[in-house]
């Protein structure tokens, strides 16, 4: 087996392990990854860089009956961080706090 290299030149390591994306990515997402259920919108024309076909439309209306994703809104149910520290009471409690500078 041969010797393990440790990479930290971030332009090699980009070229060794190139990102190529992920389906949600190219659907729009934001690259936080952090939305569990995203809020709904019909399927639009408009929405794709190259306009389907009338049958094309027809049949991602079929297979998206409820819309598609809407990332420009916060997903279902998702609430802003409370802070980015959070202190323990140890009673259960707890306090977030804003980040330190």
């Amino acid at each position: 087996m041969g010797a393990i290299e440790k990479v930290t030149d971030q332009e090699r390591c980009r070229k060794l392990f190139p990102f190529a994306g992920d389906a949600r990515l190219a659907a729009g997402a934001p690259p936080a990854d952090d939305v569990f259920k995203c809020a709904l919108k019909p399927v639009d024309m408009a929405d794709y860089k190259i306009a389907p076909t009338t049958e094309r439309l027809a049949q991602l209306k079929q297979i998206f009956p409820d819309g598609v994703c809407d990332y420009s809104k916060p997903g279902v149910e998702q609430a802003p961080l409370a802070g980015t520290w959070v202190s323990f009471k140890g009673d259960g409690e707890f306090t977030a706090l804003e980040p330190r500078p």
